[in-house]
């Protein structure tokens, strides 16, 4: 989510017209109506909780609707190949998709004897389905990069060639992982 927060903020520095969008839905300010604040932003993530969702066929259908022909950020979380086909096929257009996609086996570090242990294997096997979907983006003209733990947004971010394309207006969280 501070993914999400860090570009979401910057872009409502800079005037986009933001919206997020999860796979519950589009995230709307305060008032109902309207531009979506960095304030907004920030209150609605902060509500948020991971996704319930094992795939991303309904966080897919979100962003289409509310970003139309406008280019999308998506943060995801763990996505292979198979995960990607339906974001690409309805992304396709003539505009320029980022994609983040979340090493979630380096947020799975355990610390003091607590957390998440990932086995060698479930490493190997979460890192070749995040390359596969990051070359099928790329292929099809997305612009992608990979967030670790540690690395920070902006790092990130630069990975990602540096500033928004004009008219950049959407940050999507479809998957709900730690980004």
């Amino acid at each position: 989510m501070e993914a999400a927060a860090s570009i979401g903020t910057e872009l409502a520095r800079r005037g986009a017209a933001l919206r997020a969008v999860t796979d519950a839905g589009e995230l709307v300010p305060t008032s109902g109506r309207g531009r979506l604040s960095a304030e907004d932003l920030l209150d609605r993530l902060a509500a948020l909780g991971p996704s319930r969702a094992s795939g991303l066929g309904i966080g897919v259908e979100q962003v289409c609707r509310a970003a139309g022909d406008g280019p999308v950020v998506c943060l995801l979380g763990a996505v292979g190949p198979d995960d990607v086909v339906e974001l690409i096929r309805s992304r396709s257009g003539p505009t320029t998709d980022m994609a983040i996609l979340t090493d979630v086996e380096s947020w799975a570090v355990p610390v003091a004897g607590r957390g998440r242990r990932v086995s060698a294997a479930s490493r190997g096997t979460l890192a070749a389905q995040r390359e596969d979907a990051a070359a099928l983006l790329r292929a099809a003209g997305w612009r992608v990069a990979v967030a670790r733990a540690d690395r920070t947004v902006a790092q990130v971010w630069a990975d990602l060639g540096g500033p928004l394309p004009a008219g950049a207006t959407s940050v999507a969280d479809l998957h709900g992982a730690p980004a």
